[in-house]
């Protein structure tokens, strides 16, 4: 999947969940979260005394999932998903435009400018204080 999706020029889609990191955009797909949970119910079902024999199988319905990173990739805005879109590898901050400077990011760069101007301080002093050893 991770060879088609590459080099495709077009969206990828699939049926199942377990592609969804490998560079595809998507499908209508039943995620396997929701199977292993709807197991898990058949599972305390049975525990709690029910017969297994007369349970009726439960479908598990299946979503919209985009991964959000191959939305981008292909230039797909996130104002036409439906509202019962699942999103995945969304961006901590998506109403944070691209190339923006994070908070984080100036705080980091301020801290070097002080320990940069602390650094050229300390010379300074040092140079002065050697200047009057020398000077005596």
């Amino acid at each position: 999947m991770e060879t088609l999706a590459a080099r495709s020029a077009a969206p990828v889609f699939g049926l199942t969940d377990q592609w969804m990191d490998s560079g595809m955009l998507g499908g209508v797909m039943v995620r396997a979260q929701a199977q292993g949970a709807a197991a898990a119910q058949v599972v305390r079902r049975i525990l709690a005394g029910e017969s297994a024999a007369e349970m009726l199988p439960e479908a598990v319905q299946p979503v919209p999932v985009v991964d959000f990173t191959a939305l981008t990739r292909f230039g797909i805005p996130s104002t036409r998903l439906s509202d019962d879109t699942l999103a995945v590898n969304v961006p901590q901050h998506p109403e944070e435009p691209s190339g923006a400077i994070s908070s984080g990011t100036v705080l980091g760069l301020a801290g070097a400018v002080a320990l940069a101007l602390l650094a050229v301080m300390v010379r300074r002093r040092s140079g002065a204080a050697r200047g009057r050893k020398s000077g005596q």
